[in-house]
């Protein structure tokens, strides 16, 4: 969508996030997904509402941190991470993939899902990445920045 307005102009640094504390003590420091704590804090929501990010058992947690290692080791092997529409299970484009807003200077700003696919791009240092636009600045499309992200 695009949108005129100010939204752009209020920036800060990118929060540390929890998905990205956990990918970081996983892949860099070498701690297993437990050690990290995240398997505890989804057991914890599961016990609370009976779900958590789309688990309900522990199995269902370990498989999907299984993927993420899947996700790390092709990147790091291709240097890219592929599309969402690649994977498995994928419903469309970048659909729960990374999700980016594009201010008036051209600045992709951070927001939405993909929080550990974005996480691992920032540990491995991936100079592009795959994302689903969100908002973008009408000044940005006049400048030609829609383009220049499109391109591969």
């Amino acid at each position: 969508m695009v949108v005129a307005g100010d939204w752009d102009q209020s920036r800060e640094p990118l929060p540390e996030t929890r998905a990205a504390r956990v990918i970081h003590d996983h892949f860099v420091k070498g701690m297993s997904w437990a050690e990290t704590g995240i398997v505890d804090y989804h057991l914890g929501k599961i016990a609370e509402k009976g779900i958590s990010e789309g688990a309900r058992t522990l199995e269902e947690i370990m498989a999907r941190y299984e993927d993420l290692d899947r996700v790390y080791e092709d990147a790091q092997k291709t240097g890219t991470l592929r599309p969402r529409s690649e994977l498995p299970g994928h419903l469309r484009r970048e659909y729960e993939g990374i999700f980016f807003h594009i201010a008036r200077d051209g600045e992709p700003l951070r927001t939405g899902g993909g929080r550990n696919r974005f996480a691992i791009a920032r540990v491995l240092k991936l100079p592009k990445i795959p994302a689903q636009l969100g908002i973008i600045h009408p000044e940005a499309v006049r400048a030609g920045y829609l383009e220049q992200l499109r391109r591969p």
